[in-house]
């Protein structure tokens, strides 16, 4: 039994590095021929790389029209479940497995209840986010643009992470802990837990909620678009009731006992971790650049070589300084040199410029980013250090908007260049015209081929 729960785990975060190895487009693109309705639908939607003008005419609104409201909300879970594949969510892994593998829950039962209750607080952030930026035009996960919002969210990854090496035991009050029937385990905090993780799920943006977004904001439907966010996100929490689930049948592992508080420290490290991560546009990038590593430092030389539970295992403190190396290797990352020959020289945005631009008759290239949108800094590691990108934006004026902070300037630029999410790219051609916008990562391939492309209509139309 217990070999089977070990082989399960394995098997599921296999398949998770398998799925978020490849890019969501390609893979669905590669199936033509889905075996059902519904999965056709899915991939109507998610090769639609652009916004949709003629909102009457999104698949959402043919899929109500003509398949009905059942085939519709199936279609838009089965979307959700799609998301994943996105680094959006990226944190929600390891939030997700650090919580619930830091539980003494015991029965599978109960961990599933509590995984289940901690998905639908996700769900019912997502879900009201969703709604509001679609009614108000608002940018969808603007949430996490207020400092105050990314630092509640790191108090409380560290408040759980200080619980997992026991310095205390988190309890809420004792009427709660009768009726939720726990502690930190118990279904308050599990609620609470994905109410919070709902807000770190909200940035991720794609072809997916930008349909849905133009799609509840020409209806302005408030319930309609509630069940609809509500249902993309349960499809989207899907593979985290499973990890969640397994992550919290550690205890009942053999001889858990002996290693079990070791693997508590480390989840522990991966809270505080994912706190510095939430903290990181806050600070200053010369308190920022030093941070990380002397944390990885810490957990490498605690989780490897301090921390002696689980010695009596016979492979066991192999593993723990397997660990400790590589946290210690990670703590030199920030310091290895980045590919900056060539790099693009980017202007801040305003209108001003793009208006020079038009009349000097050059092409532009608008990128809209975050400092919290990962798919954003893997574009900066990517795609804008590419010499042949960097050649080709010799060509072109290459200007870039910060929706970092929500400010009225901010605001102001969102509104004028109609963006729903980040990161969003625009290519503008020499008379000032937009010809062409990407939602979501783009790959230094697909970004040269709209460069190529922007100048080819800009010559034709010379």
């Amino acid at each position: 039994m217990n070999q089977s729960l070990i082989a399960k785990a394995f098997a599921v975060g296999v398949f998770i590095l398998l799925l978020r190895s490849f890019p969501l487009v390609p893979l669905v693109e590669a199936a033509p021929h889905s075996p059902s309705a519904a999965l056709a639908a899915v991939e109507e939607v998610v090769a639609t790389h652009e916004p949709v003008a003629d909102v009457e005419g999104t698949p959402v609104a043919r899929w109500l029209q003509e398949k009905g409201v059942l085939f519709t909300f199936l279609a838009i879970a089965l979307l959700g479940l799609g998301l994943n594949l996105t680094p959006c969510v990226y944190p929600l892994l390891s939030v997700t497995v650090a919580y619930f593998g830091g539980q003494h829950t015991g029965q599978p039962r109960r961990v599933l209840g509590l995984a289940t209750v901690y998905v639908v607080g996700i769900a019912l952030t997502f879900s009201i986010l969703g709604m509001a930026a679609a009614l108000s035009g608002s940018l969808f996960g603007g949430a996490l643009q207020t400092p105050y919002a990314s630092a509640f969210v790191a108090l409380v990854l560290v408040t759980l992470a200080l619980s997992s090496f026991g310095f205390y035991t988190i309890q809420p009050p004792y009427l709660l802990m009768r009726l939720a029937g726990g502690s930190r385990g118990g279904v308050v905090g599990a609620l609470f837990m994905g109410l919070t993780m709902g807000i770190v799920a909200a940035p991720g943006v794609g072809p997916i909620i930008v349909g849905l977004l133009l799609f509840v904001s020409s209806r302005q439907d408030p319930v309609l678009g509630f069940f609809m966010f509500f249902t993309l996100a349960l499809g989207l929490g899907l593979p985290y009731l499973a990890l969640a689930t397994l992550s919290g049948s550690l205890p009942r592992l053999p001889r858990s006992g002996e290693w079990l508080q070791w693997v508590e420290r480390l989840f522990g490290f991966v809270l505080l971790g994912m706190a510095l991560y939430f903290l990181d546009p806050l600070l200053p990038t010369q308190i920022s650049r030093f941070l990380f590593p002397a944390f990885f430092i810490l957990a490498g030389i605690y989780l490897g070589f301090v921390e002696g539970s689980g010695y009596s295992l016979r492979l066991f403190p192999w593993l723990q300084r397997s660990v400790g190396a590589a946290a210690l290797a990670l703590a030199i990352w920030p310091f290895v040199p980045l590919q900056t020959e060539g790099a693009i020289r980017w202007q801040l945005f305003s209108p001003t410029l793009l208006e020079a631009a038009k009349r000097q008759g050059k092409p532009v290239v608008v990128d809209v980013r975050a400092d919290w949108c990962l798919p954003c800094k893997e574009m900066d590691r990517t795609t804008f250090v590419d010499p042949r990108i960097t050649e080709e934006a010799r060509d072109f004026v290459m200007l870039q908007a910060d929706a970092t902070r929500s400010t009225p300037e901010v605001e102001a630029q969102v509104k004028e260049l109609a963006i729903v999410g980040v990161p969003t790219t625009l290519f503008i051609d020499r008379r000032g015209n937009e010809r062409k916008r990407l939602i979501g990562y783009v790959s230094p391939k697909r970004f040269l081929q709209e460069m190529a492309a922007a100048r080819e209509k800009t010559q034709s139309q010379g």
